[in-house]
């Protein structure tokens, strides 16, 4: 084995016992029999679970992590459902017809006819005064915040949400990029996780602009890269024209500041897209900050960027 792989395996194995102490569980580690020697075992321990910077568990870097690391990423009901109930008599007393749904900067982007909401762990953002909980889908194309107070059990979404934001205050600012308002066709004709099927929703589009139910584009910040494993939920979504600044985001994988997305293309006669494209999806990291002043961390595809200057300071 060479000096380079030793010190990789021995910072790899030194960061699984970290986590064994902080999250109370051992992480994933390679058990094939072999010395560490092959570049599959050494990729194997890199690509285990370990705590980073915006959660207990994260890989490839240390800002690349799952929303709630091995306790479920849904807010959950008493019950344990997914599913949070709307208060008719708020829809009632607010008279819009529905819950209204407003992107990062607080702009509203529709008004949803939606029931009830799935939420994600750890998202909640005080707007004007409102304090709101991002929808996976609002009902209007797109995930959006929604204000909590339109919930039936809105003080059991308060107890239960906690409060997860990604980090970087301390990273240096590279590019300035913004939000483009289209993307190459091409990747529509992938998924990014190996072995999904035609019906199932792991689409590159899910981390590019889109046109949403508005007739507008917006884009999703995501909190990790696709293909992962780790839910690579949206915890933020901005229009098109959105400036995006990227930052110098250390890796476990490289010097690159960036992650790849694998993008799987699917076989002749298969409904499941299994073939590993040449073609990734490459994902950068920064933040925006929004109307309202506040700065949002997280990572975008180059795919749906464009480069821009003059992005505003944190």
């Amino acid at each position: 084995m060479s000096k380079k792989m030793r010190k990789v395996l021995g910072l790899v194995v030194a960061g699984a016992a970290l986590l064994t102490l902080t999250s109370g569980c051992a992480a994933e580690t390679a058990d094939d029999g072999s010395d560490g020697e092959d570049e599959g075992s050494v990729e194997s321990e890199i690509a285990a679970l370990r705590p980073g910077i915006n959660s207990a568990g994260c890989r490839r870097s240390a800002y690349n992590c799952g929303l709630n690391a091995g306790n479920g990423q849904r807010v959950t009901t008493a019950d344990g459902s997914e599913s949070w109930g709307v208060d008719p008599q708020w829809v009632a007393d607010h008279k819009l017809g529905g819950v209204p749904v407003v992107d990062g900067n607080g702009e509203r982007m529709g008004v949803s006819k939606n029931k009830a909401f799935t939420l994600n762990h750890g998202q909640t953002r005080r707007i004007a005064n409102v304090t709101y909980v991002m929808a996976l889908s609002s009902g209007l194309s797109s995930a959006g915040w929604v204000p909590i107070d339109s919930f039936v059990h809105a003080d059991s979404i308060r107890a239960r949400v906690g409060e997860v934001n990604a980090k970087g205050e301390n990273l240096k600012d590279m590019g300035c990029y913004e939000v483009a308002t289209t993307f190459d066709p091409k990747l529509d004709t992938f998924k990014v996780v190996k072995g999904a099927t035609e019906n199932e929703s792991k689409e590159p589009n899910d981390y590019l602009p889109m046109k949403r139910a508005n007739g507008k584009v917006y884009v999703n910040l995501a909190f990790s890269v696709p293909g992962d494993a780790l839910g690579a939920p949206a915890v933020d979504i901005f229009p098109a024209g959105t400036k995006f600044q990227r930052l110098d985001v250390p890796t476990w994988e490289g010097t690159a500041p960036s992650l790849d997305a694998k993008l799987y293309s699917k076989p002749a006669g298969s409904n499941a897209y299994t073939v590993l494209s040449k073609r990734p999806m490459k994902f950068i990291y920064g933040y925006v900050k929004t109307a309202p002043g506040s700065v949002r961390y997280g990572w975008m595809a180059i795919d749906g960027l464009k480069v821009s200057g003059a992005c505003p300071n944190r």
